[in-house]
């Protein structure tokens, strides 16, 4: 799924604006002050990443409206077959839907009611089976595609803010201020966070095989602990050991993804530097992460927030670049001024990143470097 359109209404500065035939990569150039940061501001607001404010409604207009058309493939749609809300066991959901949608499909012939009940049998991990999505696949493409609108492949999407109320999934979007502090001690708003810890759920949840003991000190820590754990049901379970469990899970589900941008941020920076991002996990508190940078040329570990602001955005872009490659679905960057305080050759580097991003998942970014276009 991607963008190929944006229009915005009485956004900002802006009255009126189209920007139509966007393709894998979207670069917004201009003069200061000319409302690149306001198109990217519009996409975020039409997320729900960005909550409107009195000053984003043009010359106090009562509402504003961002209207985007999305280019969406069947490949894409096939992610929600087994969805419980929309997929192939809720649509076709009436008799009506069902002979609109019908012809052209395995089920011509079929009444709607000995369709229902065929479909019915199916639970479990039998719909996960190739078959079911060869047998029900076409005819619940059909009926998603009728019941949001999807025509040839594309459905436009508005969402209109009232200046009344000003109420309005997730975005990785990194500003222009580069402001490090919070991002080094892992507060709960910054983008490490929000990208590690979509990362770290998943891994969490799947990952039971790779568990081991880090906290304590014993040499048979794997039998004197976990196998202990693991042989206990969950309500044998004390609060210490449950501590346990949960911190074993996040250090060491944290390994693997600290790895893979640790090697994005060598590459697109200097050889032998290396991200150390540890976490910590108790029942009290959730999940927590610091980040810290080895030189190798001092031979220790420093704050991110005391290296230099460009090596700060290759951290960034080399973290987003890990999470695209981890989760590899559709994804939107939205990148401000990608290019701020880098040296020629790192902003070379930085184009490079940006490029690899967006064979994969979309690119949306301003820039005033002519060395980044």
């Amino acid at each position: 799924m991607k963008i190929t359109q944006i229009t915005i209404k009485k956004f900002r500065g802006i009255k009126e604006q189209t920007i139509s035939d966007i393709g894998e990569a979207l670069v917004l150039i201009g003069k200061n002050n000319s409302g690149k940061s306001a198109v990217l501001t519009a996409i975020r607001a039409f997320w729900g990443d960005y909550t409107p404010q009195p000053k984003d409604f043009y010359r106090n207009s009562s509402s504003f409206e961002i209207l985007i058309t999305f280019e969406i493939s069947d490949e894409y749609l096939l992610y929600f077959f087994n969805d419980s809300k929309v997929g192939f066991q809720k649509l076709p959901s009436t008799k009506s839907d069902y002979n609109d949608i019908k012809d052209g499909t395995l089920f011509k012939e079929v009444e709607f009611d000995d369709f229902k009940r065929e479909r019915s049998s199916i639970r479990g991990e039998l719909s996960e089976d190739i078959s079911v999505i060869e047998k029900y696949g076409d005819i619940w493409l059909k009926a998603l595609k009728n019941k949001f609108h999807i025509i040839d492949n594309t459905v436009t999407i508005s969402a209109v803010c009232q200046q009344a109320d000003l109420k309005v999934p997730t975005l990785a979007f990194i500003d222009d201020s580069r402001n490090f502090d919070d991002e080094e001690t892992g507060k709960s708003k910054t983008i490490t966070a929000k990208i590690f810890g979509q990362i770290m759920k998943t891994e969490l949840v799947s990952n039971i095989s790779a568990l081991q003991c880090e906290t304590c000190s014993s040499n048979d820590c794997e039998i004197r602990c976990l196998s202990s754990i693991f042989s206990k049901s969950p309500d044998e379970l004390t609060i210490e050991e449950l501590k346990k469990l949960i911190n074993y899970k996040a250090k060491n589900s944290s390994e693997n993804i600290t790895k893979s941008i640790s090697e994005k941020f060598s590459n697109n920076y200097r050889e032998n530097f290396r991200i150390n991002i540890k976490a910590t996990s108790s029942i009290d508190k959730s999940f927590s992460i610091a980040t810290k940078i080895y030189d190798p040329d001092l031979g220790e570990e420093v704050d991110l927030s005391n290296v230099g602001a460009g090596v700060r955005s290759i951290y960034i872009l080399s973290l987003l670049q890990a999470y695209q490659e981890i989760r590899s679905s559709c994804s939107i960057f939205i990148v401000e001024e990608p290019e701020l305080y880098l040296h020629p050759e790192l902003q070379k580097s930085m184009a490079k990143t940006l490029s690899l991003i967006s064979e994969k998942s979309q690119v949306i970014f301003t820039t005033h470097s002519p060395i980044m276009l």
